[in-house]
């Protein structure tokens, strides 16, 4: 039997991107796995989620935590309607900002360590407030000319 083959998606040329994304399109998706990091909080509507094996049902203020190599793909059903934020951060930034006493992928490595990738927020509420709040200083900072390290935020 030949092992099974899975293609690398998505690139990421600055530190991080933020995307911010609405639809009910279905886009088949096939497993795929990243170079980078990889943040997803389900905002509104319905979806899964597929890692390493698992599938898990998301509902709105659920964040789910897709380290580099992790294989993966959304599951979403035809026309299902389903607003995300999804953060693309490459483990030498994220190294970078951490600290001596804070390595801050050490939840990607708990993550794929205990196969536990959904994580519940209460309905998103301090996951939801970060990564707003990332997007207004993003959107800032670009509107500035701040930074080359500042990526604009992705809408569809």
């Amino acid at each position: 039997m030949e092992p099974l083959q899975y293609e690398v998606r998505g690139y990421l040329r600055e530190p991080f991107r933020l995307f911010h994304l609405a639809d009910g399109r279905r886009e088949h998706i096939e497993y795929h796995y990243h170079t980078f990091h990889k943040i997803i909080i389900l905002l509104a509507g319905k979806a899964g989620y597929a890692i390493e094996g698992e599938r898990y049902d998301l509902s709105p203020g659920d964040f789910v935590l897709v380290g580099r190599g992790s294989i993966h793909r959304p599951e979403v059903a035809e026309d299902a309607f389903y607003e995300r934020m999804i953060l693309y951060i490459t483990p030498q930034y994220l190294a970078s900002l951490g600290t001596e006493d804070c390595d801050l992928e050490e939840c990607f490595r708990q993550a794929q360590d205990s196969f536990r990738y959904v994580y519940r927020d209460e309905g998103g509420s301090r996951v939801r407030q970060l990564f707003e709040t990332l997007a207004r200083t993003v959107s800032t900072a670009v509107r500035l000319n701040v930074g080359s390290a500042m990526s604009p935020i992705h809408s569809t």
